[in-house]
């Protein structure tokens, strides 16, 4: 019993190992899995509408001079504007376990917990974009936002800026 039980938490550490890449390499090999990563970090599990929100943020912020000279520019975007992806650098010192957590999320756990978040995910890369549900915001954060420049996004758990 203690046998199976020490396997099995070792092929879970594996898993998670594996799973938790390099975002920089995930990113080059399946932008469509770091998008999905990084919507759960930033929305959560339970689909709403910042799950619509976020990538058209994410795709304008690509645009900015600090990200369209990357190779990939919306990876480059996602990277260093999503702090569980930005923070996989060790010279960053600003890890923490949830941040490992949402690093090592896979294509499995997101078809299984969240259908709807992987859909959004590789649809995005393959080119079939859903409509942008509030084309003026470049940002997203907490509820600290001066009024003057909140975005309605729909019914959203983060605040959406201009």
């Amino acid at each position: 019993m203690r046998k199976a039980i020490l396997a099995a938490l070792i092929m879970m550490w594996a898993a998670t190992a594996k799973a938790q890449e390099n975002p920089h390499e995930l990113g080059q090999r399946d932008p469509a899995l770091l998008l999905g990563q990084a919507l759960v970090a930033e929305a959560g599990w339970v689909f709403h509408d910042d799950h619509l929100a976020i990538p058209w943020v994410l795709s304008r912020r690509a645009t900015l001079p600090a990200f369209r000279r990357a190779a990939r520019p919306e990876v480059a975007a996602i990277i260093q504007y999503v702090s569980a992806l930005k923070c996989a650098d060790p010279q960053r010192q600003c890890d923490s376990d949830r941040r490992r957590r949402m690093r090592s999320i896979t294509w499995q756990m997101l078809e299984t917990r969240a259908p709807k978040i992987a859909e959004i995910a590789r649809n995005w890369f393959a080119g079939r974009r859903h409509p942008d549900p509030c084309p003026a915001a470049w940002h997203w954060g907490s509820g600290i936002a001066r009024p003057q420049r909140v975005v309605s996004c729909g019914r959203t758990t983060n605040t959406f800026l201009r």
